[in-house]
């Protein structure tokens, strides 16, 4: 049982038939005309969840993934088609049309639906890649199982349902009613990306190297302040630069309108603000938006995913795997939409101060670990989102990592990402000739995107997924 739906409930059609868990392949017997047939069978097996593959699909006549995805219109995106219209006498159907997800319910029936996946048209996550129906079942059990719920709809909306579902444990949670510019602009909080001009010994090492954490976002959700109900304005008519600013208090979660190391004055979140003063950096607060009543509300649900995620790193098996990559969509787009402009201003799915507020926690727990790295003499010579890089003369990356991070798979460690890539073709990234002779400024977006693009060039590796925020996390 997993929160009230068993692991009984979801069922795989293929072409050889319905495969169900700890069930002897049960062949269909008569034709299936339209998605009423489906709904019909698979409420007989007592199913709420029907995953149809693309072998079946396409003996069925229905479209080509790649033909269907192109023609998908509306919201859901959905496309017309007589195998769902068909049946839409005696069903309702959400979309009413063929999508990745049908919704499914009966009229004048109470009771639960059925939901009706075609994973192959899909284009957000990878239950349809490649995968036979048993892989393809194993897979979704064991992400319900670990996860502690079943997969529904989209990587996003099964985890913000998630994070409803916890969060009502934790008490009420009222909506913001007047959201602060700051909390509206979604970039308020910035990727950490920074290139730094190589020092003259640096230029003549042999291979970089970068080291990617692992789930970031995720990891930040663990301690991180997030505020409840309104917010409070605190301002000041004194000089913030003569003392007369607003005082910061570091439990608050909120925006600082302040100047920091003497910059322009700018938005900061608070665990930008904490970081900056642990650098002995100097800061100025004009006025600010806080969250006087607070508290770690994504605590429940950090602790479920953590343990869902080591639980799926140790399933090496095919479905593991495939259970694994979708997870991993799952809490970061989950993050990600919480700042959804789909999303109401009232709803409580509406939350762009706890995204930026997650985003700046994880900056600043990397900002910490580069720190060390630094302290160790390890300097990373550039930083994209949450992964750091290095140069060395070892070519090997395991060997060449610095002391002060951990490699392996735990939240809070770090992974190879690069490895053993020669520096000499990218040094153009960093302003510089093959000989080492400055050429042009360093400028930090450009630089980085040209390094990924001359690191996939030499490596001849497909597409670098670096520069996504939010993969991985």
């Amino acid at each position: 049982m997993v929160q009230g739906v068993t692991l009984s409930a979801i069922g795989v059609l293929d072409v050889d038939g319905l495969h169900l868990p700890d069930t002897p392949l049960m062949p269909i017997r008569g034709a299936i005309r339209h998605i009423g047939d489906l709904y019909v069978g698979a409420r007989r097996h007592g199913l709420t969840q029907l995953w149809v593959t693309t072998a079946w699909a396409r003996a069925a006549g229905l479209p080509e993934p790649a033909a269907l995805i192109k023609g998908l219109t509306g919201t859901p995106r959905h496309l017309r088609h007589p195998f769902i219209d068909d049946a839409l006498g005696d069903l309702h159907a959400f979309p009413e049309g063929l999508a990745p997800w049908v919704s499914l319910d009966k009229k004048g029936e109470a009771g639960a639906g059925l939901a009706v996946a075609f994973p192959g048209y899909d284009e957000n996550a990878t239950w349809g890649e490649g995968t036979d129906a048993a892989t393809l079942l194993a897979a979704l059990t064991a992400y319900a199982a670990a996860v502690g719920t079943p997969y529904v709809r989209s990587p996003g909306k099964t985890g913000t349902d998630l994070m409803v579902a916890l969060g009502r444990r934790g008490g009420r949670r009222d909506p913001v009613t007047d959201w602060p510019v700051p909390a509206r602009e979604t970039t308020t909080v910035r990727d950490t990306v920074w290139m730094r001009t190589l020092a003259p010994a640096e230029r003549g090492r042999a291979y970089l190297h970068s080291y990617d954490k692992n789930a970031a976002w995720l990891g930040a959700c663990a301690n991180v302040e997030l505020g409840l109900g309104d917010l409070k304005e605190r301002t000041t008519g004194g000089d913030p630069g003569a003392g007369g600013g607003v005082p910061f208090d570091p439990k608050l979660p909120g925006y600082w309108c302040a100047r920091v190391a003497g910059a322009a004055e700018q938005w900061y979140c608070t665990p930008t603000i904490v970081r900056a003063l642990e650098r002995g950096q100097a800061v100025a607060i004009s006025h600010a938006h806080v969250w006087t009543r607070h508290s770690r509300a994504l605590a429940s649900w950090y602790a479920r995913l953590r343990d869902a995620r080591a639980a799926l790193y140790a399933d090496t098996t095919p479905a593991g795997r495939l259970a694994l990559d979708v997870f991993k969509l799952t809490y970061a787009v989950a993050i990600s939409s919480l700042a959804g402009q789909w999303h109401k201003p009232d709803s409580p799915l509406y939350r762009p101060d706890w995204r930026h507020a997650i985003l700046a926690q994880g900056a600043a727990n990397l900002s910490r670990a580069i720190e060390r790295m630094d302290a160790a003499g390890r300097t990373p010579v550039a930083v994209n989102i949450d992964c750091v890089y290095i140069v060395s003369d070892e070519p090997d990356a395991v060997a060449a990592c610095p002391p002060t991070i951990t490699l392996g798979t735990g939240l809070g460690h770090f992974k190879v990402h690069d490895a053993g890539v020669p520096l000499a073709p990218l040094l153009p990234a960093f302003g510089l000739r093959d000989e080492g002779r400055a050429t042009t400024p360093l400028t930090m977006g450009v630089g980085m995107k040209r390094l990924l693009s001359l690191i996939r060039e030499v490596m001849g590796a497909g597409e670098h997924d670096a520069w996504e925020s939010g993969g991985e996390g």
